[in-house]
């Protein structure tokens, strides 16, 4: 009797080592399986990023077309002579803003916004600038494109646009202040 139970010991020994390696392995593909649906959210992401980019650049062009629109260069504030941008600005019914931006790189933790100046009013926050994907990698840098929000637009007249680095997510007044476009004078 205490040899069959030390053989059913074994036995019951032996079944538990084999069960909690097969829950290790199952641990294993489940791991496997978030990290992958995780990748297929980076990627339906960068999809719906590209995209979005895409249909933006189709509008920029659309806007060059209309001879009502202008074009107007930024100035780069003091000490931010490498950055470089423009906006495409149209009138009447295409009254757009879509700002076209070079030599920005990506900055961890950090968002180019931006903002709609008007008179003496402080400048409001009016959406941001993405970092194009093939620049910005390995401390280079790209192009970037964004559009003013349409209701900040629409607001009013403005008298300048401007780019500002901020913190992600932004702020609700500019703190780095790289670019000025004025649109008036």
């Amino acid at each position: 009797a205490a040899a069959a139970a030390a053989a059913a010991l074994v036995w019951v020994w032996q079944g538990r080592a084999e069960l909690e390696d097969a829950a290790d392995e199952a641990e294993r593909h489940l791991t496997s399986l978030r990290g992958a649906d995780t990748a297929r959210a980076d990627c339906v992401r960068a999809l719906d990023a590209l995209r979005d980019d895409v249909a933006l650049h189709r509008d920029a062009v659309a806007l060059l077309a209309e001879p009502t629109t202008r074009v107007v260069a930024f100035a780069p504030q003091p000490g931010k002579a490498s950055y470089r941008a423009s906006a495409i600005v149209g009138a009447g019914e295409h009254g757009r803003a879509i700002v076209l931006a070079s030599a920005v790189a990506r900055a961890s933790g950090k968002a180019y916004q931006l903002w709609v100046i008007r008179g003496k009013a402080p400048p409001v926050p009016a959406g941001f600038l993405r970092v194009l994907d093939g620049g910005g990698h390995g401390g280079g840098t790209g192009m970037a494109i964004g559009e003013i929000d349409p209701a900040v637009l629409g607001a009013g007249p403005a008298d300048a646009f401007a780019v500002s680095l901020e913190p992600d997510g932004g702020s609700e007044s500019p703190t780095e202040v790289l670019l000025v476009g004025a649109l008036k004078g």
